[in-house]
């Protein structure tokens, strides 16, 4: 795992990334979620509507702001090196959370 870029985790633009893909993928499942209760028809129609543009906002807001912590991330060429490690890294950050702001390694 010596591999993975963990110097990434301190940086702010990575955490924006991170959990900007976090949000993302909460809002979408908001939106599916509420989209399947409207189609079920156990409640009215207007909760399941304002449950998907919830949805979709909170998605749409994240996924720029993710957009944005990525692209104001310093160093993507060596963050790049290892892009296994660094998918991994993500994805585990996504699931688990962030560590707190001075720790670097794995929980």
């Amino acid at each position: 795992m010596s591999a993975q870029p963990t110097w990434l985790r301190a940086e702010s633009s990575y955490r924006a990334y991170v959990r900007g893909l976090r949000y993302g993928v909460l809002g979408f499942l908001l939106a599916v979620a509420s989209g399947l209760l409207g189609r079920s028809g156990l409640v009215a129609h207007g909760l399941p509507v304002a449950g998907v543009a919830a949805g979709f906002l909170l998605a749409f807001g994240s996924v720029v702001s993710g957009v944005v912590g990525w692209l104001l991330v310093p160093d993507k060429n060596r963050a790049n090196v290892h892009q296994a490690a660094l998918l991994r890294m993500i994805a585990h950050d996504m699931i688990r959370g962030l560590p707190a702001k001075g720790a670097s390694g794995w929980r």
